[in-house]
């Protein structure tokens, strides 16, 4: 045998051996890779429980007294005394104003002239100054009376103002009685109901929501707004509260009980709009369809696609796939504190 054909052998051997040596190790990866599928994914994830739910909207309003009058004039006449202003309370019955008659001052005009006449004529004038003394007496000024107890919203007009029958002089509100108005869209009248409780808040009065209940429904649709008014009860109205302060009315729309609840950010929405999840157990993971219900500030109702107790992804769920590998990282907060050695 030469030495050039002793030299081919050996480097055939070589290179057998070196072949054999790299197989079991190509074969595992490769076996390996196809049973992993995809890298495994760093996920937090939560279980799905059943809670109560309520689905909510938040409008505007506006607090209006529960009682609010106009005092009118009684007669017509010239006003000679206002006796209350903006701010003040007054009690049923109170005096408010005083006006002059103008028949008072016609007759009274009337019963002097002739009076004159009399004397420069040199007639009789015992009946004449009867005549006046009674107009004098007979016709007094005309008080204006408050006919609810409350507190002066509006002075309507001054003194020496000259006033009709029926005109407003003054505007009486509740003092402590207050409710809410609020415009409700035509499409939530329907679940509206006297005697819902509701949740007020002030704008005025921040971090002080107040307890109120639907205690009226308009019967009519603005056809320009196609809202119609809700009154709320405020039972309990905190001491400041004034008319035509802005309130933030949280009405109910629709409640589910004993409803399977996930978080909102578990959810995924799919191109064509459908709802779906991400499912973990045994370290995967299954995208699934679902069906919503209600969603509120405390998560998201499932109708169908999910179970009682079902694990599922609430974080790292946005590039996952169907059927991959995940790793369930700890909820950091949740755990106990590591103790110092």
């Amino acid at each position: 045998m030469t030495t050039t054909t002793r030299s081919c052998r050996l480097k055939m051997l070589l290179l057998t051996a070196t072949a054999a040596a790299l197989l079991p190790v190509s074969c595992r990866s490769r076996q390996e890779t196809a049973g992993s599928g995809q890298p495994a994914a760093r996920v937090r994830v939560t279980t799905a429980a059943r809670q109560t739910l309520e689905a909510t909207i938040e409008l505007p309003g506006s607090i209006r007294p529960e009682v609010s009058t106009a005092v009118p004039a009684p007669v017509e006449g010239r006003i000679t005394n206002m006796l209350a202003r903006e701010g003040e309370r007054v009690n049923s019955g109170q005096v408010l104003a005083t006006i002059s008659p103008l028949v008072h001052n016609d007759i009274i005009n009337a019963a002097r002239l002739a009076l004159e006449e009399r004397r420069r004529d040199g007639g009789e004038t015992l009946t004449a100054r009867q005549q006046l003394d009674f107009a004098l007496g007979a016709y007094r000024e005309a008080p204006v009376v408050s006919t609810v107890e409350g507190v002066v919203a509006r002075r309507l007009a001054d003194p020496g103002d000259v006033v009709t029958v029926r005109q407003g002089l003054y505007e009486i509100h509740s003092a402590d009685r207050f409710h809410v108005e609020v415009p409700v869209s035509e499409l939530h009248l329907f679940t509206c109901l006297v005697g819902t409780a509701v949740q007020v808040r002030l704008d005025a009065m921040p971090g002080r929501p107040l307890e109120g209940t639907i205690q009226r429904i308009h019967p009519l649709v603005a056809e320009q707004t196609r809202t119609a008014t809700v009154e709320i009860a405020l039972p309990s109205p905190p001491p400041g509260i004034q008319a035509g302060m802005f309130a933030r009315v949280t009405l109910p729309l629709n409640r589910s009980v004993d409803a399977i609840t996930i978080p909102e950010k578990a959810l995924l929405t799919a191109p064509d709009g459908s709802a779906f999840i991400f499912v973990h157990a045994d370290s995967t993971v299954n995208r699934r369809s679902v069906e919503v219900g209600i969603e509120s500030a405390n998560g998201v109702e499932i109708l169908s696609g999910l179970a009682d107790g079902e694990k599922v992804v609430v974080d790292g769920q946005e590039a996952l796939k169907d059927g991959q590998r995940v790793t369930v990282m700890e909820d950091r907060k949740n755990l106990p504190p590591t103790a110092k050695p």
